[in-house]
């Protein structure tokens, strides 16, 4: 089961049906992630998703080729932004929510890593395409394994809550 579609239409608008439809795609999905994308494929110049991400999500630290920037700007709930230098350290870390700070964007080659805080996070993403997994994600090495993935959402979870605490 897919949990990536591609916009067919020239014009689009996307509603809560749309991001509901895609909760309960993430939802079943190992991932527990969907995405919308607003451009037609992965060639396209200029990548517009509309991203679900449930707090269970997933994902090594990584980042993108230098030439390649992303922007992050939350729709509905909260997520915390790890960055990473080359050895795997957090060296910044950033709440963003609709309700505060909403918008993040990362320059390429910088380490990161998105943290789902409340059940779902839901946010509009812009990377520069084309887009080929293969060339454009480059996951740490530090974080190999699902056990160290796990051991460090725990440990960022933690510390985005204590930030949070602290506001």
């Amino acid at each position: 089961m897919t949990n990536v579609f591609f916009n067919d239409q020239k014009t689009l608008t996307l509603d809560h049906q749309c991001v509901a439809h895609l909760k309960k795609i993430a939802q079943s999905h190992p991932q527990k992630c969907a995405r919308y994308c607003l451009h037609h494929d992965n060639y396209a110049g200029v990548q517009e998703m509309l991203l679900v991400m449930h707090r269970d999500s997933r994902f090594a630290p990584h980042r993108h080729p230098e030439y390649k920037s992303e922007s992050l700007h939350i729709i509905e709930g909260e997520m915390g932004m790890g960055v990473f230098n080359d050895e795997g350290d957090v060296t910044q870390q950033h709440l963003l929510s609709a309700q505060s700070q909403f918008l993040i964007r990362l320059e390429g080659g910088t380490w990161h890593l998105p943290v789902a805080l409340s059940e779902w996070v839901v946010f509009h993403e812009v990377f520069h395409g084309p887009y080929s997994k293969i060339n454009d994600v480059e996951m740490h090495a530090k974080y190999a394994s699902k056990k160290e993935v796990n051991s460090l959402y725990k440990r960022l979870a933690s510390q985005f809550k204590e930030m949070e605490n602290n506001e």
